[in-house]
C-alpha cells in the first residue's frame, strides 16, 4: 500500500463539505496530513476541520509560490494553521 504524503482539501465542494470528507480521511487514515484551502467567510467550517487535526490552513486566493511554501511547512511538520 502506498501512503499519501499530503491531501490538499478545499472546505467548499459541490455537494460536499470539507469536514465530512477530513472525518472520513481520517477514518482511513488517522496520520494523513491535510493542507486546507479556504475562501472568506467560512470561519464555522474551518474550525470544525480545525478539531479534526489539519496541519496547514491557505487562504483563496493564493499564489504559487504560497502553495508551495504551505506544502513545503506541512511535510517539514511546521504547522502553518492561522488562528
Amino acid at each position: 500500500k502506498e501512503e499519501i504524503d499530503l491531501v490538499i482539501l478545499d472546505l467548499v465542494l459541490p455537494g460536499l463539505k470539507g469536514d465530512e470528507i477530513l472525518a472520513r480521511m481520517r477514518e482511513m487514515d488517522p496520520e494523513v496530513k491535510v493542507l486546507i484551502t479556504t475562501g472568506f467567510g467560512e470561519e464555522e467550517p474551518l474550525e470544525k476541520v480545525k478539531r479534526l487535526g489539519i496541519e496547514g490552513v491557505l487562504s483563496k486566493p493564493f499564489h504559487l509560490p504560497a502553495l508551495l511554501g504551505a506544502i513545503g511547512a506541512v511535510l517539514s511538520e511546521e504547522t502553518t494553521v492561522s488562528h
